[in-house]
């Protein structure tokens, strides 16, 4: 049971009479699942799994107070729905050695009345939140983590190298139309879409380099990620996507701690400093940027002592 209620200085589901609606969520849920698991070897596995579960909306899409960005700003739904997610896949392991893994699962997503972001049709470019009828989503997954380097040194430690990789192919396709369970009209652009927020591809990627010894313990470890082009909101009233273009980073953690008390870090975060970047079509067919800007690079360094 989810109640929202709000009281602002345009709308209120207090006041006497209410001007505007109470947001309710009670649902009982029945969430079955099931796990099958083949061993090849005592080394190699084959799992399929499948279940049931669900999305409630977050604070932020269902309160309808203004959430003021530089670029846009964000009210809240109240009468945002949750939805039901229907989840299924199929993933072989097989462990080379202790500590490593490689890894591929194929899955499949079924989503009933999912929770997308629009833009409203407004003069102040104000973003809300919408339920759509339905959605898919399927995809494969690459998982490795490997011993690049290990070298024990007897009793001492040892030096080792490990690089991970994780890698995300995702498709997801859903239904624009508009739901009559809000006061939100919408007319969208186009009849089908990828959901908001979701990118087709998706890569983390780390290298780290780890010596230990019994007076010390240095970590140091350089971690890149990426995530390709995604949809911030859908397009509506012949206005195409605002789009979040896809976005590298790069980070190096250092870490050493010595004598189990004193602990010293120094990490570059954002190494590559990209362009964060909205873009949006035009009828004409044209791209237009919409935002662009820099986080810059961030280095920090720190001291710990435990008692």
């Amino acid at each position: 049971e989810q109640i929202v209620n709000y009281d602002t200085e345009l709308i209120s589901s207090v006041s006497n009479p209410p001007t505007g609606p109470e947001g309710v969520i009670e649902e009982n849920y029945i969430l079955p699942s099931f796990s099958l698991k083949h061993n090849f070897t005592e080394n190699s596995i084959l799992r399929f799994a499948g279940s049931k579960t669900y999305t409630l909306p977050q604070f932020i899409e269902v309160a309808p107070f203004l959430y003021e960005d530089v670029n846009f700003s964000r009210f809240g739904n109240p009468l945002l729905q949750s939805s039901d997610n229907y989840n299924a896949d199929l993933k072989y392991e097989w462990y080379p050695s202790s500590g490593e893994i490689i890894a591929i699962t194929g899955f499949f997503k079924y989503i009933d009345f999912p929770i997308n972001t629009i833009e409203v049709n407004s003069a102040g470019n104000d973003i809300s939140f919408v339920n759509t009828p339905e959605a898919t989503a399927f995809g494969v997954e690459l998982e490795i983590k490997k011993d690049l380097y290990n070298l024990e040194i007897g009793d001492e430690g040892y030096n080792k190298l490990t690089g991970g990789l994780n890698v995300s192919y995702l498709n997801t396709n859903q239904t624009l139309e508009d739901v009559e369970t809000d006061n939100l009209t919408v007319r969208y652009t186009n009849n089908e879409d990828q959901l908001s927020g979701a990118s087709d591809l998706l890569i983390n990627a780390d290298i780290t380099f780890n010596v230990k010894r019994s007076s010390y313990d240095f970590l140091s470890s350089l971690v890149f990620s990426y995530f390709s082009d995604r949809i911030l909101t859908i397009g509506v009233a012949g206005r195409e996507n605002i789009v979040e273009t896809g976005i590298p980073t790069l980070d190096l953690v250092n870490k050493i701690k010595l004598n189990n008390k004193f602990g010293i870090s120094l990490n570059a975060r954002n190494i590559l400093n990209p362009d964060f970047k909205l873009t949006q079509d035009t009828t004409a067919g044209e791209t237009v940027d919409l935002s662009v800007y820099k986080k810059g690079i961030g280095i920090s360094a720190g001291f710990t002592y435990e008692f």
